[in-house]
């Protein structure tokens, strides 16, 4: 339940509260090394790296051409966005 709590904090960047769900796990776990090491990666800002250990941790990350689709429909959705600014 802390892996997911904290993949969601860093999805959406909330650095504060994905540390808050790892801390609980390493205190449930505290021989945990890879949670150790997701915090340690958020605790040094690198939230999108802690982000990836999440994901393997949880099972597996996205395939590449699922990540690239997502990447490529943000870039969409932004342009539309913008375009409605003007």
């Amino acid at each position: 339940m802390h892996l997911k709590l904290a993949l969601s904090a860093a999805r959406i960047e909330d650095t504060d509260e994905a540390i808050h769900h790892i801390e609980h796990l390493v205190e449930l776990a505290p021989s945990n090394e890879e949670a150790a090491a997701v915090l340690s990666l958020l605790r040094d800002g690198e939230i999108v790296e802690a982000e990836h250990h999440l994901e393997a941790l949880l099972g597996g990350e996205p395939a590449e051409d699922e990540q690239e689709e997502a990447d490529e429909h943000a870039h969409e959705e932004g342009e539309d966005k913008d375009a409605g600014k003007e």
